[in-house]
């Protein structure tokens, strides 16, 4: 007896259009979600629908769109809104403001730079010296009830050279006393002096330490 095997049922090949290609799929072709309908598509898709009668099945195969791309096609067409909507990717719209905005911080520090490095940039040794304090951390081993000194460091704007001095604190007093060391260890005039507006480079003219040396030496302070 001869057995004959049951034949296998041929599988039917659809061909669909996607960005004017054509892909060849088995079965029922895999629409893709991500796919985007102009303005002129909206209202072709509004306009089968309701006039023609046009299923969503049948809308979505030849658009190549979901189901809720056709349904919100359909949807804002009542409303007579046939435009392409923005993207509602949360992620994206923040990386988008991000990169935005690290432009123009990046954009502003360069200005910003620029104008630090204009502003220092002198014609001759001592036209002016900047000059700043900070405290010096104790020691290991010292008692928390040592006073801390202070370090003054002055620099020549156009030489970059260095002058540097310890001394007991921030006062007036000792800001003089430091000037009086650069100005004995400097070979050239200063002509401006320029700080912050510590007390301890600015208060009365008169008594002041700090500013009567600078007067004497016909030094101009800067703030």
């Amino acid at each position: 007896m001869t057995i004959h095997k049951r034949a296998r049922p041929v599988r039917k090949l659809l061909l669909r259009p996607l960005n004017n290609h054509l892909f060849l799929n088995e079965g029922e072709c895999e629409l893709s979600n991500g796919a985007r309908l102009t303005p002129v598509q909206r209202r072709e898709i509004f306009d089968k629908y309701f006039n023609k009668g046009v299923r969503i099945c049948d809308l979505q195969r030849q658009y190549s769109v979901s189901r809720p791309t056709i349904y919100r096609a359909i949807e804002r067409g009542r409303q007579k809104d046939f435009s392409v909507h923005k993207s509602i990717n949360k992620r994206y719209r923040c990386l988008e403001y991000g990169l935005k905005r690290l432009a123009k911080v990046e954009a502003e520090l360069e200005k910003k730079l620029k104008a630090q490095a204009k502003r220092y940039n002198k014609d001759y040794p001592g036209e002016m010296l900047h000059s700043d304090h900070t405290r010096l951390p104790l020691l290991k081993g010292e008692s928390s009830f040592i006073k801390p000194e202070h370090l003054f460091v002055a620099i020549d704007d156009f030489s970059r050279e260095l002058y540097a001095a310890i001394l007991p604190d921030k006062t007036q007093y000792s800001a003089a006393n430091f000037l009086k060391q650069v100005l004995e260890e400097c070979p050239y005039t200063i002509e401006t002096w320029y700080t912050d507006n510590g007390t301890g480079y600015r208060g009365n003219p008169k008594e002041h330490a700090f500013m009567k040396l600078c007067q004497e030496n016909k030094i101009e302070q800067a703030f």
